[in-house]
């Protein structure tokens, strides 16, 4: 039995959405972002949304600066090629709810705030401090200026590759201490445990030292939460590369067959092995035989 309790999945927020839930560290974050100085807080609307259109898609942070900005704040620890599909669809979905009663089909002109998406990359895979990524990188056919863009600022916030930046927003840089201490002591402790000390860490060195004397229990279960999904993330993807794998396998061997005229138990037979060593194995028989009684005899399988 594990010496450390199961995380309380309760918290479902992760800790980046918690810290700047916070209208006044959300400015801080803003203004570091587009290197303006805002300082009224009550300029900044939130109107995040949660379990948008499908697949419970939500965003991390959305918010309206002066009427005229529509902000989009998304945390990754996991680089996503799909970020700008998924902004688009959220930026159509908070389009919806703000002009909601305005009249679509009137000869007047509903004026919109001018979208702005932003995403902050903390996780191990090596990223430029800053990058860009594009709608119409997933466009099938690529012609000229693309009729319909959107434009995600990808901003890379890991402790000690963007000092600069990081500077600009204190809260963002305690924030990315704190996620580096834990990382450093999962090295020799268990999660929950690495946990612990990098807020003992923290409070000590005065980093986020409020907010973790405050939430610090929340912070634990919001860190385990996030570290699991990550993880099952992470687990789910490996599952789907090594079945796609031995589906490619399975195809080569029908493939291979094909002229055979094969018979529908055997193929049925060959398409429900899941073992890859299996597979390689009937593979190079498939590709060695020149006959499909000599495949039958060299795998040992049935041909009727």
């Amino acid at each position: 039995m594990s010496d450390y309790p199961e995380p309380v999945t309760a918290y479902k927020d992760r800790m980046f959405i918690h810290l700047f839930s916070d209208r006044i560290r959300l400015l801080q974050l803003y203004n570091a972002v587009w290197g303006t100085e805002y300082d009224n807080p009550e300029e900044l609307q939130v109107n995040t949304l949660e379990n948008v259109l499908y697949m419970n898609m939500k965003n991390d942070v959305s918010f309206l600066m002066c009427q005229e900005e529509l902000s989009l704040y998304e945390h990754q620890s996991t680089y996503n090629p799909n970020m700008p599909l998924r902004g688009f669809l959220y930026i159509a979905r908070l389009y919806e709810k703000l002009t909601k009663g305005t009249g679509l089909y009137s000869t007047k002109q509903i004026r919109l705030p001018n979208p702005q998406y932003v995403v902050f990359y903390n996780g191990l895979a090596k990223m430029p401090r800053e990058s860009v990524m594009k709608l119409s990188d997933a466009y099938i056919k690529k012609e000229g200026e693309p009729e319909l863009e959107l434009r995600v600022r990808v901003i890379n916030i890991n402790y000690n590759e963007n000092p600069e930046f990081l500077k600009k927003c204190p809260i963002l840089l305690d924030y990315s201490y704190f996620v580096e201490l834990v990382r450093s002591y999962q090295q020799s402790f268990p999660l929950q445990e690495a946990i612990r000390r990098a807020i003992i860490k923290s409070k000590e060195e005065n980093v986020l030292k409020d907010y973790l004397e405050e939430h610090g229990s929340e912070v634990e279960n919001m860190l385990m939460t996030e570290y699991s999904r990550e993880l099952d993330i992470e687990v789910n993807r490996s599952e789907a590369k090594e079945e796609g794998k031995i589906e490619g396998k399975i195809e080569a061997i029908l493939l291979l067959l094909e002229e055979y005229s094969l018979a529908v138990p055997l193929a049925d037979r060959i398409r429900r092995e899941e073992d890859p060593l299996v597979l390689d194995g009937w593979l190079k028989a498939a590709k060695k035989a020149s006959s499909l009684r000599e495949f039958v005899e060299l795998t040992g399988l049935d041909d009727h």
